[in-house]
C-alpha cells in the first residue's frame, strides 16, 4: 500500500513540475511581456488577433495548457507568484501595465539548477459536492 501511495504522489509530484516548468517556459519565451491574462491565453492557445499579428501562435507553449480552465491557470500562476518562481511588474513601456516577469529562482527552476516542489493541484479540484435539485432528485 505505501509503495503505490509513494507512486502516486511521485506522479502528482512530476505533474506539477511540468505544468511549473510549461508556464515558466512560456513566460521566457514570450517575445515581449505580458500580463496574466494574455499569457494565459497564449498557454489555452487563443486564435485572437492580438496572437495572430504578434505570431505567438509559433511559440512552443502556445495551447499546450488549452484543457485547463482560466480559473485554474490563474490558480497555477498565483501559486507560482507566491513560490517567487515569478513575479509581478509594473513596465512603464506598456503604460504601467502589469506584466509577469521570471525571478532568478524561476530561472534556476526552469533551467533544471534547483529542484522546487510546487504544491497546486488542490486547489485546481473543486471539492464541494453539488446537490441535486428536484428535477434532478426524480431523475436519479
Amino acid at each position: 500500500m505505501d509503495k503505490n501511495k509513494d507512486l502516486i504522489s511521485t506522479i502528482l509530484s512530476d505533474y506539477e513540475l511540468t505544468l511549473t516548468k510549461i508556464i515558466l517556459y512560456c513566460i521566457s519565451e514570450l517575445p515581449f511581456p505580458l500580463g496574466i491574462r494574455k499569457t494565459i491565453s497564449v498557454l489555452k492557445g487563443t486564435k485572437s488577433t492580438f496572437a495572430i499579428n504578434n505570431k505567438l501562435q509559433h511559440l512552443v507553449t502556445f495551447s499546450l495548457l488549452s484543457s485547463f480552465s482560466k480559473t485554474q491557470l490563474i490558480t497555477i500562476i498565483e501559486a507560482l507568484i507566491l513560490a517567487e518562481l515569478i513575479k509581478i511588474e509594473n513596465v512603464s513601456v506598456y503604460g504601467n501595465m502589469p506584466v509577469l516577469k521570471l525571478t532568478e529562482k524561476g530561472s534556476n527552476c526552469l533551467n533544471g539548477k534547483e529542484m522546487l516542489l510546487i504544491s497546486f493541484l488542490d486547489a485546481l479540484t473543486d471539492n464541494e459536492i453539488q446537490e441535486f435539485n428536484e428535477s434532478e432528485n426524480a431523475l436519479f
